[in-house]
């Protein structure tokens, strides 16, 4: 349900209550709110309201149209089934713990989608807590060949409600709260100071790499990823074999770095005519050298 609210417009009882409208839709609410709008009136605009989640709220024509036009919401989503399930994703890249849901209940009434009369389409949905604590959600739209992702802006209600889902699954998968997962994995992947940099609001390893970071850091395949800074007349002097092995000496402290890709991120601002590099390569043999030298020992 939805309701306009007017106001009186001049007299002593200016500024009071003159009249409510009881809408079944958000569009012919909205609608009637832009009929009677006037930026003149400043204050004493029409209101736009919903009951949404069980008590009326007050919301702006923006956030109206997001949330409630075009079909979404039909349905109280807090009052639905809704179960957490797989696991619990830990993105501190994107500074977030990601969370899918089991949506037992028409997701077309709630996104305002149209899978019903399609076998082939479905909704998979997702809520993202924030360090801050504030709760973002996403759905994707699915079928046979496509996937198209969709922000999906919550209401106050509804990030209480996901928020008290994600914090309870939390505790019941990693028995710890969001915040202390999060803050665990912040320091298993710690990089000491002197072994990171940022580059364009973004960290990376900084090379030479260690070898226990090297094993700590690489993926199954042992292959390692960091920024190196050359100079451009490194790039100039040397012949590309040179060059791969000075940016292989760059990030592992050795020419045994294999497979070597790079591609320029940046220009070190304190240093004239230095590229950032963002360098990869497999580290199997760099850590086989290791290896070699501590059974001789």
């Amino acid at each position: 349900m939805f309701k306009l609210r007017s106001y009186i417009k001049t007299g002593t009882e200016k500024g009071n209550l003159e009249e409510e409208l009881f809408f079944g839709s958000a569009e012919a609410a909205l609608e009637e709110y832009r009929k009677l709008f006037c930026e003149e009136l400043h204050s004493l605009n029409p209101t736009l309201w919903s009951d949404f989640g069980g008590q009326w709220k007050r919301y702006n024509e923006t956030d109206f149209e997001a949330l409630f036009t075009g079909g979404k919401r039909e349905i109280d989503i807090t009052k639905e089934s809704v179960n957490c399930c797989n696991e619990i994703v830990v993105d501190t890249e994107k500074g977030v713990i990601e969370t899918y849901y089991e949506l037992w209940a028409d997701v077309d009434r709630y996104f305002g989608t149209n899978t019903r009369d399609n076998d082939s389409t479905w909704v998979n949905f997702y809520t993202y807590w924030h360090p801050d604590g504030h709760i973002t959600a996403s759905y994707y739209l699915e079928a046979d060949d496509t996937s198209e992702e969709y922000d999906w802006p919550l209401t106050e209600e509804e990030q209480q409600f996901f928020r008290k889902k994600m914090e309870e699954y939390c505790q019941f998968m990693e028995h710890s709260s969001l915040k202390e997962l999060y803050e665990e994995e912040l320091k298993e992947i710690q990089i000491s100071s002197e072994h990171h940099i940022t580059v364009n609001r973004k960290d990376y390893l900084s090379g030479p790499i260690s070898q226990e970071d090297i094993q700590k850091f690489s993926d199954e395949n042992h292959y390692i990823e960091g920024v190196v800074k050359v100079h451009i007349s490194d790039m100039i002097d040397n012949n590309l074999e040179g060059f791969l092995d000075l940016i292989s000496i760059g990030l592992v402290d050795s020419d045994l770095l294999m497979d070597v890709n790079y591609s320029v991120i940046g220009l070190c601002e304190d240093e004239p005519d230095t590229l950032y590099l963002l360098v990869s390569g497999d580290a199997s043999m760099v850590l086989n050298s290791s290896d070699d030298e501590e059974a001789e020992v």
